[in-house]
């Protein structure tokens, strides 16, 4: 699976999972960070840039399992923010136990007794960077009994040489009873960016048509539909492809774009 966001052109997906050490830092237009950087102690900074303008209708409450038909996007939400303040506030106290709690996995530098100082560490750089996310901006919700998706509408943010569509995103895991658990977390953002060739100018509605095929999500389970049918450009003959309409390709449980970021026992 993780074969196929190796060198994903055109995406930048930074995330930023739990606990991690979180520098701020710009990232590179076209190139992708080619392993999701959960379970291990990883370095990002901020992008800089000028304030993006909203796109897109919220995609709120989709669900595929018949036992959550009981459960409201409304709900979702309600229980994995819940989670998410109680995992903010672990780290903002630097409680490793309490974070635990709300965690699915964790870093092996946390889990280590003799690196309790870098631990604290990553524990306040999470902090600082999960405080500014703000829950109404959270307004597309997607679930069933073992997963949730919590995400921003796509904005759109112009440079001088590219545009492009950014998102923030929460993936969290439940337990049998249902409870959420923070898996991973994406910051800066999630970035799909086009070049402009200034040299052969293009309408902006035609960039953002691209990007809109770009970040095409059909069976909204956390990969773009090129990505699972490997046609992304530069995907290489070991991409693996998967089910763009079917949002656990493997059949055990788990959802393609969630898979992505559980450690392998």
């Amino acid at each position: 699976m993780q074969n196929k966001i190796l060198i994903l052109v055109g995406v930048i997906v930074i995330i930023g999972a739990i606990f991690l050490g979180i520098r701020l830092k710009k990232p590179s237009p076209l190139l992708i960070n080619t392993s999701p950087i959960i379970n291990s102690d990883a370095s990002i900074t901020a992008a800089s840039g000028t304030p993006p303008t909203a796109v897109g209708t919220p995609l709120v409450g989709t669900s595929t399992s018949v036992s959550t038909k009981t459960e409201t996007a409304g709900y979702i939400k309600k229980i994995a923010w819940t989670a998410w303040q109680g995992y903010l506030s672990a780290a903002k106290d630097n409680d490793f136990l309490k974070l635990k709690s709300y965690s699915y996995q964790n870093s092996d530098t946390c889990n280590d007794p003799a690196k309790t100082k870098e631990c604290n560490d990553l524990m306040t750089s999470a902090y600082k960077v999960g405080v500014q996310f703000v829950e109404k901006d959270f307004v597309n919700v997607w679930f069933d009994q073992k997963q949730i998706i919590l995400s921003t509408n796509f904005i759109t943010d112009q440079s001088d040489n590219a545009r492009s569509f950014v998102q923030k995103r929460i993936y969290f895991t439940r337990d049998s009873n249902g409870t959420p658990k923070i898996l991973s977390y994406s910051f800066p953002d999630e970035v799909t960016y086009i070049f402009i060739d200034k040299s052969q100018p293009m309408a902006t509605s035609t960039v953002d048509a691209r990007l809109t095929e770009r970040v095409k999500d059909s069976d909204q389970d956390g990969l773009p539909d090129e990505v699972e049918t490997c046609t992304y450009q530069g995907a290489t003959k070991d991409c693996v492809k998967t089910n763009p309409n079917k949002r656990d390709s493997l059949g055990d449980g788990w959802w393609d774009g969630i898979r992505i970021f559980l450690k392998k026992s």
